[in-house]
């Protein structure tokens, strides 16, 4: 059973780690340097993903899965083998008109539940044009919405809250909470926070 954290619980303020965004880059930075295949992490936490929402789904539901045009998509997208007896629709979003528009068509066939991975732990502006309107639409769904490591749109400046960000249900982090996370207002956006093992 993977921990679900709670801010200023106990459990919360247990040893838990915590990773800023640079310590994040560090770390690719040296296992990549080392010969680590970056596909390879990426596969691996896909399928830690997936694992996760099987555990907590039903053979037959539907599963919307958003993935964004960096890793954490990457993330997102390497989720598909491992999503067995699941109805599953795979959107990649690239912040283009068309992707609102699809993106409206989907949650219209009311998907049990959607995944999102279009912005990670680096976002550093507010998110603006036609990726402020998918958060909105996405914010107006009524199943559950999961974002992976942090709920797209939280930035790593400021308080967190410096623009439109998913409104999640469940936020699923993989390894070690990210510094973003504890932002002063990020606890209104993360929903259940759950740490998946490395």
């Amino acid at each position: 059973m993977e921990p679900e954290l709670r801010p200023g619980t106990q459990s919360f303020q247990m040893s838990i780690p915590v990773l800023s965004v640079a310590a994040m880059r560090d770390w690719e930075e040296r296992s990549w340097s080392e010969g680590i295949d970056p596909w390879d992490v990426i596969a691996q936490v896909g399928k830690k993903l997936a694992a996760r929402y099987l555990s907590s789904s039903q053979a037959g539901d539907s599963l919307l899965l958003l993935a964004g045009p960096g890793h954490n998509g990457d993330d997102v997208r390497a989720m598909v083998p491992w999503l067995f007896q699941r109805r599953v629709e795979l959107l990649s979003v690239n912040g283009k008109p068309e992707d609102l528009i699809r993106l409206e068509t989907h949650l219209a066939q009311g998907p049990d539940a959607v995944i999102e991975g279009l912005f990670g732990i680096g976002l550093n502006r507010p998110l603006e044009g036609v990726w402020a309107s998918i958060v909105e639409v996405l914010n107006r769904f009524s199943g559950p919405v999961i974002s992976v490591d942090v709920p797209s749109g939280l930035a790593s400046t400021g308080d967190g809250i410096i623009g439109p960000v998913v409104q999640a249900r469940e936020t699923w982090t993989i390894g070690a909470l990210k510094e973003t996370l504890l932002k002063t207002h990020a606890g209104a956006v993360t929903g259940r926070l759950v740490l998946l093992k490395d």
